[in-house]
């Protein structure tokens, strides 16, 4: 999971965090606990409130399948 902010000088892209997930892993618990663990670790350092985009098309059963969620603060 990667989560990324444009740089409003610049116009940059930038990568604020990147996580390997994996469903095989010890203590997994759900796709959404793992979202919410990365949305909450981003918010505590990040200002203002953050304008989520979230992809969840392309990966696994039924890709193409996935729609885009915008969650905001």
């Amino acid at each position: 999971m990667s989560v990324v902010a444009p740089d409003l000088g610049s116009g940059q892209t930038l990568p604020l965090l990147t996580r390997l997930l994996s469903s095989a892993r010890a203590g997994h618990r759900s796709e959404n606990t793992d979202l919410l663990s990365v949305m909450e670790t981003v918010q505590r350092h990040v200002s203002g409130a953050p304008l989520w985009v979230i992809g969840r098309g392309g990966a696994g059963a039924g890709a193409g399948a996935g729609a885009d969620a915008r969650v905001s603060d």
